[in-house]
């Protein structure tokens, strides 16, 4: 295999298809969504481990660390679901999740090869992104106008809720609107397809984004803003039957924290694996069947105890903290009360490892401003990319 001119566009082509990837022959939705995503992301790195390959790029000193955090990370995650009571469940993943242990490998795999790609092909990668998340929000929007009779499902086989799809629609905005003025239609599709979703936290989230992307394009910010605040209004009104506000905010999940914390108790050092909740349910004999605590930090507990969050969250925040403010301050918002899933988690991955793309693109744009770094340091990478 030989890494050439169309590598563009097969990067372009597998990073859409992490969007938007169905094998509709499936008999559940972790065969029909999660493992054709799981098999994408595996053909990037395998793409990109061709590359390093290939090219044999400078080792960047930072690079090191990455390996350091996402082996520790790893190697904490595989005792940890050594000792698990549900290994098999570790591993793989529960059901529509499957964010198990094989697929954070892959994922780690994906971080560690990126290095082999240039400047166009980490653009392409960010293109595919956005224009597979506008897909995902038109097939969403499809479903949603006229609203499903059960609000919780979109029977358009790319993703099993609308929550879920509202998280695409956002972020597939947030990047369109990072890339500039020639991804307007993406930005307005992915946008209203936001907040046609109705999930609360995709609304604030995609609010606090345009917030951190102010200072850039205020014009553009604005507008959506204001539209993500009375499609905050209209969503407010789906309420769930509880009159407390803190059950409202967050969907009912605050008993769901406290039921997790008390799992972690019992297991705080090694955890349950990934996906455990499930197991811990079932030994209290109560008939609620849940996987995730639908909160990024009591998930990560339960899976590697309170070390393996510690190892998780540092080896993942190395990985995007580079990412545009708008991007890291939406996705981060949204896993404070969603969880990771196989079925758009790989979304995030991609952009960490593409994250130069941005660079690239505002290079060609005449060099303005990433992540509020200033305008001098982009002129530097700007200055060094050229060469």
């Amino acid at each position: 295999m030989k890494i050439g001119k169309f590598t563009p566009g097969l990067l372009m082509g597998l990073a859409a298809l992490e969007v938007l990837a169905v094998w509709p022959w499936g008999q559940n939705v972790g065969e029909m969504l999660v493992l054709p995503r799981l098999a994408v992301l595996a053909a990037i790195a395998l793409v990109q481990t061709v590359a390093v390959w290939t090219r044999s790029p400078r080792i960047d000193p930072e690079w090191w660390k990455t390996l350091g955090l996402w082996s520790a990370f790893l190697l904490w995650m595989t005792c940890s679901t050594a000792v698990s009571p549900v290994p098999g469940m570790s591993v793989w993943g529960a059901g529509g999740y499957g964010a198990g242990l094989l697929w954070w490998n892959v994922a780690a795999w994906v971080l560690l090869t990126g290095d082999g790609l240039n400047q166009d092909e980490k653009r392409a990668m960010v293109r595919g992104i956005v224009w597979g998340c506008a897909i995902a929000s038109v097939a969403a929007l499809w479903n949603i106008a006229p609203f499903p009779a059960d609000p919780g499902g979109l029977p358009n086989g790319l993703f099993a809720h609308r929550g879920q799809a509202g998280y695409v629609s956002g972020l597939g905005a947030i990047v369109a609107l990072e890339m500039g003025a020639d991804y307007w239609l993406a930005l307005a599709i992915g946008t209203m397809g936001a907040a046609m979703t109705q999930t609360r936290i995709v609304v604030m989230g995609l609010g606090l984004a345009l917030w951190c992307q102010w200072r850039r394009n205020p014009w553009a910010a604005g507008i959506l803003l204001t539209a993500a605040g009375l499609a905050a209004y209209w969503s407010a009104g789906r309420s769930i039957g509880s009159s407390q506000w803190i059950k409202n905010f967050t969907s009912d999940r605050i008993w769901l924290w406290g039921e997790a914390l008390k799992a972690i108790q019992q297991r705080p050092v090694t955890g349950w694996g990934f996906d455990g909740l499930a197991h811990w349910f079932l030994e209290q004999g109560d008939p609620i069947y849940n996987t995730r605590a639908g909160n990024w930090f009591l998930d990560a507990a339960i899976a590697g105890g309170w070390p393996g969050m510690v190892f998780h969250g540092a080896a993942l925040w190395w990985s995007i903290r580079k990412l545009p403010l708008g991007i890291l301050a939406y996705h981060l918002f949204f896993m404070m009360f969603w969880h990771e899933s196989a079925q758009y988690s790989g979304i995030i991955i991609i952009l960490a490892t593409a994250q130069d793309g941005f660079i690239a693109h505002r290079c060609d744009r005449g060099g303005q401003g990433t992540n509020d770094t200033g305008t001098a340091g982009v002129v530097q990478v700007c200055d060094r990319i050229s060469l």
